[in-house]
């Protein structure tokens, strides 16, 4: 037999050393490996795709927080090492099924694929629908015309051959439309994920979500913010605290839940290993800058670079190379730039 093995064998033989390690599967910006020391590199550098939307102008039932929830979720996945962000607010029909083709398109062969919706959801025969700005149904039959089915997401799981695909759907609010409609169905049905796939819910099914309009994020987002970047927690142990903590900040009113086919334990940011005596791990020679700014939305620059806002309340930034200083600038329209400098030192936090 030829030393020489093609390219494509190697991938198929891969994907089967992929199903039967099983363990835990570490989606790192380096790749997958599992839970002990063998190593299991599936490209050069993982492949991280999302698609996040937020809708909240409607005409019926005006939201509050998903605009602030797609952008909060959008920072926290490129802090994660997400290279391909397709963030939409605000869309109409169209404009999402053009966004799920896109998505569909750039995370075939992905590493990891997540899709993260909030907004108005409604349902209809146990078939769960995105509500577009702009939809008018004049009954519950007119949703496959009028809204985006969440099946299109699914089948884009189905088809895109991703190690690992993730849905979070904060969308089970009030339907705006039941007043007009005679069942008056709320909440979400449960769809069935396909394999290798996780989807999470806002609350259980037929039951609504809070928009918590005291609040700059939806209860559940606001609680998928804080544990699902963990570093070294997987997915499903951070949705467990996720759900504890809905829990008791709705006083049981609110329960998040999740239907999933995972093989293995995913964590989407690695624990920071500890340095050996004599060696330097580069994972190590990374510091963090935590800006916290009023107003919200303020812009951010590092070393005059811009990085991204203030959202909600808050902005962070990976820092590579510390101890050094960072020159970090806050501005908006309106109000006075402010300037500060940051010591950032490696597996440290610097707060401005």
């Amino acid at each position: 037999m030829s030393d020489r093995i093609s390219n494509s064998v190697w991938a198929v033989l891969r994907r089967v050393m992929m199903v039967f390690l099983g363990g835990l599967l570490l989606i790192s910006p380096t790749g997958i490996r599992a839970q002990d020391d063998r190593k299991l590199v599936v490209a050069p550098s993982a492949k991280r795709v999302a698609l996040v939307i937020g809708n909240e102008r409607y005409a019926d039932g005006p939201l509050k927080n998903p605009r602030n929830d797609a952008n909060a979720v959008a920072e926290m996945l490129r802090r994660a090492g997400f290279g391909v962000l397709i963030v939409k607010v605000d869309c109409n029909r169209d404009e999402m099924l053009r966004a799920i083709a896109e998505f569909r398109s750039r995370s075939a062969g992905a590493d990891v694929a997540v899709f993260f919706y909030s907004g108005h959801g409604v349902q209809n025969d146990g078939v769960n629908y995105l509500v577009p700005i702009g939809a008018k149904p004049q009954s519950e039959s007119d949703y496959e015309f009028e809204c985006v089915e969440f099946p299109r997401v699914l089948r884009v799981f189905d088809a895109n051959n991703a190690k690992v695909n993730l849905a979070f759907l904060d969308a089970c609010r009030d339907n705006p439309f039941a007043r007009s409609f005679r069942s008056g169905s709320k909440g979400l049905a449960t769809d069935q994920a396909p394999a290798d796939s996780l989807i999470g819910y806002a609350t259980q099914p037929g039951r609504t979500a809070s928009d918590n309009p005291a609040e700059s994020n939806g209860l559940y987002t606001k609680f998928l913010l804080r544990h699902l970047a963990e570093p070294g927690v997987d997915v499903i142990t951070a949705l467990e605290r996720v759900r504890r903590a809905v829990r008791d900040a709705s006083e049981r009113k609110q329960l998040p839940v999740e239907s999933t086919v995972l093989t293995g334990k995913v964590v989407l940011v690695p624990a920071v290993a500890p340095i050996e005596e004599g060696k330097v791990n580069p994972v190590n020679l990374v510091g963090r800058v935590v800006i916290r700014s009023s107003p919200e939305g303020a812009a951010i620059s590092l070393d005059g670079k811009p990085t991204g806002r203030v959202t909600p309340w808050t902005y962070e930034s990976d820092v590579v190379g510390g101890p050094r200083t960072v020159r970090v600038t806050v501005s908006k329209e309106g109000f006075r730039t402010a300037e500060y400098e940051a010591e950032v030192r490696a597996g440290a936090e610097s707060r401005v």
